[in-house]
């Protein structure tokens, strides 16, 4: 299934943006599917201009969590989207979080948290509780985690871990169908929270 969700994409994003067949190859070679989804997500990050590897999420370590806000109007325009409810994760850096429901910016996501028995919990702005927190680590989802959620292999999707333990990452919908991707922007400069290994 998750094989045949992944080819389907392919195709789809081949005739949005023009990839041509001789392309695709590299990402379909092979009989290890979570490598050629992970080279594929690679290439889909660099074509967007937009960086964020392991280099730009270690200076997110460490980083206390000040402020969960709405995003602003410009900076829902910037991204192109329609909805006007975005959370926003505030950094004592100055660093701004906030989910997509893709690795491609297609629309606004959710911010899922969890607590340290697993159970998860839609982020808000009344939660006052993660105020405060740093982050300790940050690494792609586990297999249980996946499980836990019903969601398929997502290769974009890093989980924000703090001190206490407690988790937070994007999903793609507020019903939490599947993984999203973590954005971030600081002084102007956008990015992805991705990382294919534990950063801490």
């Amino acid at each position: 299934m998750v094989t045949f969700i992944f080819l389907l994409n392919l195709v789809i994003n081949m005739v949005k943006t023009k990839v041509s067949p001789s392309n695709v190859k590299q990402y379909t070679r092979g009989n290890d599917i979570r490598k050629s989804i992970d080279r594929y997500f690679k290439s889909r990050i660099e074509s967007q201009g937009k960086k964020g590897y392991d280099g730009s999420v270690e200076s997110l370590v460490g980083l206390k969590l000040i402020n969960i806000r709405l995003m602003t109007d410009s900076e829902i325009n910037a991204e192109g989207w329609d909805d006007s409810k975005v959370l926003a994760l505030e950094f004592e850096d100055g660093t701004i979080l906030y989910p997509s429901q893709d690795e491609e910016g297609n629309g606004a996501g959710n911010l899922i948290g969890a607590d340290n028995d697993g159970e998860t919990f839609y982020v808000s702005i009344s939660d006052k509780s993660l105020i405060g927190k740093k982050i300790k680590l940050i690494r792609p989802l586990s297999n249980i985690e996946l499980n836990n959620e019903g969601w398929d292999y997502v290769g974009t999707t890093s989980v924000l871990e703090f001190e206490d333990g407690t988790k937070i990452y994007a999903s793609s919908d507020e019903e939490g169908n599947n993984g999203g991707t973590l954005f971030g922007r600081k002084k102007g400069k956008n990015y992805y929270v991705f990382t294919k290994k534990r950063v801490e």
